[in-house]
């Protein structure tokens, strides 16, 4: 469940909710519920979403059959997305991950026919009605102490309606974080392309976040971002996670 104030008005959602199957010993799974559906890794050891996800993550009711062994893992999913190419109110949006991991290092890669039912893209003051695809590529490795994070995501061709009408966006994500002292520091640049309107155009900060007690975590985060009229904007942000 989701709780979320704004304007006065208290709202309770469900943000996710699923029933899956997998039989003992299995390598095969299949999902039904509301979830994020596996398009994007969006990972962080930072404060602030990433702008890939704040383009790309798409929660969806969905279907999906996913394969998971030794390190390989495969993730395909079908769903009626919020965008309706067409006017027709059927399912027709689907896409598929890919991905490998080991102790040392992941790597991935995904395609999703209609970046448009996204999150961020769907939710801009005018939705586009048509479907422009997207695909996304994903890494993390360790190296020596440090663990670097990169991540990329566009869409495949313009838009011809919505607030995105006449734009092609893209966003990639680079990020550096190791461990200092008690906690973890994270240095990480970001920037966008042809996505005014909806992302800035360019983005660095740095954060560190550590244990206060037991179950409770601090983040601490500086961010600048300059937007696509080359106005630049600084934010403090502290964050308090508390686990139980």
């Amino acid at each position: 469940l989701k709780w979320e104030e704004s304007s006065g008005n208290d709202n309770l959602t469900v943000d996710t909710a699923t029933v899956t199957y997998q039989g003992v010993d299995s390598p095969v799974s299949v999902i039904w519920g509301k979830y994020t559906i596996p398009f994007g890794v969006y990972e962080t050891a930072g404060v602030s979403d990433p702008m890939t996800l704040e383009m790309a993550e798409t929660g969806e009711t969905a279907v999906q059959v996913g394969y998971e062994n030794e390190g390989i893992a495969v993730q395909a999913y079908l769903f009626n997305g919020d965008v309706d190419d067409g006017g027709d109110d059927k399912i027709e949006s689907f896409g598929m991950n890919l991905g490998f991991s080991n102790d040392d290092f992941a790597v991935g890669a995904g395609y999703i026919n209609n970046i448009g039912d996204s999150d961020g893209i769907s939710g801009l003051a005018t939705a586009p009605s048509n479907h422009v695809a997207g695909y996304n590529f994903n890494a993390k490795a360790n190296v020596g102490p440090a663990t670097v994070i990169a991540e990329y995501v566009a869409a495949d061709k313009k838009f011809t309606s919505g607030t995105m009408s006449g734009k092609k966006p893209s966003a990639w994500a680079l990020e550096v974080n190791f461990e200092a002292g008690p906690g973890t520091l994270a240095l990480g640049h970001q920037k966008s392309d042809d996505a005014d309107g909806l992302l800035a155009e360019k983005r660095t900060q740095a954060a560190y976040t550590f244990d206060l007690a037991e179950a409770v975590n601090l983040g601490l985060e500086y961010k600048t971002e300059e937007d696509y009229a080359g106005v630049d904007t600084d934010t403090m942000t502290a964050k308090v996670a508390v686990e139980f």
